[in-house]
């Protein structure tokens, strides 16, 4: 009874409860593919849909599947707070393959939420893995001069340990390109002199 009257409270799908429970990703390919659209889209109180709760989750045994399960939904839905599966990832830092899988599966990369934050702001504010950032760029998502400046303004050292670690040379090509393309030079930054260097390694021809 307890269990019952909290999925009315929390207005959880069965799919809903599926993914929390970890599911096999094919019995839970197999339970989207039986539920109807409305079902597949079903959002719980906090207007999550069964997509955000493999986001928030970070199921990564999912991603092979997401196309397929993508296709029974009817249009991408939004949390309470305007956010796609994709801010969660990012949120949560989740793994780049979980993210691949809903960037294949056609989920914008650049859509914002309600407060008018992109996936990527998500990703720089919780200082994210260099691996899901790379991620991030490989997908289309371009740093603003905006993001780079609060970026280093905040004191995270997300920029600067991919930017310093050798280890993700695919991060700092990644990087090169949107920097290039900054309307004001490195130097006009308002960085601390030593970030300044490390930011003009990376931009060096390769």
């Amino acid at each position: 009874m307890q269990l019952e009257s909290n999925l009315h409270w929390t207005k959880l799908s069965p799919l809903h409860v599926a993914a929390i429970r970890r599911s096999a990703p094919t019995a839970m390919l197999a339970l989207i593919e039986d539920a109807g659209a409305e079902e597949a889209d079903a959002q719980d109180r906090w207007g999550r849909t069964v997509f955000h709760i493999i986001a928030e989750e970070n199921l990564v045994s999912y991603a092979p599947y997401l196309s397929l399960m993508i296709k029974r939904r009817k249009e991408p839905k939004r949390d309470v707070q305007g956010r796609t599966p994709v801010h969660l990832i990012a949120k949560f830092n989740c793994s780049p393959k979980l993210l691949e899988g809903f960037i294949q599966a056609g989920d914008d990369i650049r859509s914002t939420c309600s407060a008018g934050l992109t996936p990527l702001d998500y990703a720089l504010a919780n200082n994210c893995d260099a691996l899901l950032l790379r991620e991030f760029f490989r997908s289309g998502a371009e740093l603003s001069q905006h993001q780079i400046s609060e970026c280093f303004r905040r004191g995270q050292d997300t920029m600067g340990r991919a930017l310093c670690d050798y280890k993700n040379i695919l991060v700092l090509c990644s990087l090169a390109s949107p920097l290039r393309r900054s309307p004001r030079p490195v130097s006009s930054l308002n960085l601390p002199a030593e970030l300044i260097r490390e930011v003009c390694v990376a931009l060096r021809p390769w």
